[in-house]
């Protein structure tokens, strides 16, 4: 369609070829001011992109068919600047994208549950997420800090006493183990350190009772269930208590170093709770030479 002076005023196209325009340019005076889509080929044009002077400054989506756009771009000089998001329908924006100048996100604002009240932020480096920031009770300050590389999760930390420290944090290796460190005492140090597998099941658990900021006890776990602990007794750093565990936290062996040598000299073995067999190094070889 052409005006008086033979200028472009609307195109149609039939891109599925039924017969029907899906997609559809508007000219004022020869140039685009806007573009509609029907994206899904239903009939109904949900997305609407505006341009000044034949560039692209806008586009409106319409997902749920209820007439108000759910999804705004916002361009500047003729690349994303900024997206704003109606997730669950209720007139607001959930969520805020916002681009950097390769169109590459650089920033994305949620509100995750709905009260309008922006309460995540995630930022990205190179098109991954870099790092993710939470605050859980609305006061500006995050209480939920992890960090990204490669898109995978290294480091999370967490304020769970609301004292403005983050007491609670938790390591990813390569492997996939979580080692979280917990500040149970509120001495600002970590105190507990809590390991577990990809899966999230624990298989160590060390504790530092002596507040010199090294685990002195630590329980090994095995599918969830507690098999072997060692211990500093003297908490000088030497494991001197080793014991091993049944499934229902009997101890069946130990070895101890009585002499405080860092060398274990004495083993002993339990049935029922009965010490049965004990054996000792007298000459200070770390074995037993008398049972």
């Amino acid at each position: 369609f052409y005006d008086e002076h033979e200028r472009p005023l609307r195109e149609e196209f039939d891109t599925n070829g039924d017969g029907k325009p899906d997609q559809v340019k508007r000219y004022e005076q020869g140039v685009l001011v806007r573009e509609e889509a029907d994206l899904d080929y239903d009939g109904r044009f949900e997305q609407t992109t505006f341009y000044t002077d034949g560039q692209v400054t806008r586009t409106e989506v319409d997902k749920s068919g209820d007439g108000k756009a759910d999804v705004v771009v916002e361009y500047e000089g003729g690349r994303k600047h900024r997206q704003t998001e109606d997730r669950n329908g209720d007139g607001g924006i959930d969520v805020v994208t916002l681009f950097g100048p390769d169109e590459q996100v650089v920033e994305v604002d949620e509100d995750t549950d709905g009260d309008g009240r922006f309460d995540q932020k995630s930022f990205y480096d190179k098109g991954q997420v870099a790092r993710i920031e939470k605050d859980k009770t609305g006061d500006g300050v995050p209480e939920i800090v992890a960090y990204y590389e490669g898109g995978k999760l290294k480091r999370q930390t967490e304020d769970t006493t609301g004292d403005g420290k983050m007491d609670l944090v938790v390591d990813v290796d390569e492997k996939g183990l979580r080692v979280q460190a917990s500040d149970t005492n509120g001495d600002g140090k970590p105190d507990v350190w809590t390991t577990a597998d990809a899966s999230g099941q624990v298989v160590k658990r060390e504790e530092d009772k002596n507040g010199d900021g090294k685990p002195d006890f630590t329980v090994h776990f095995e599918k969830g269930v507690a098999v072997s602990v060692d211990e500093s007794t003297r908490r000088d750093g030497c494991i001197d208590l080793r014991r091993w565990l049944d499934k229902a936290g009997n101890v069946t062996a130990e070895e101890k170093d009585s002499s405080g040598n860092c060398q274990y000299d004495t083993w002993n073995y339990y049935e029922g709770g009965r010490l049965v067999r004990q054996g000792q190094a007298t000459k200070g070889a770390g074995r037993p030479d008398v049972l």
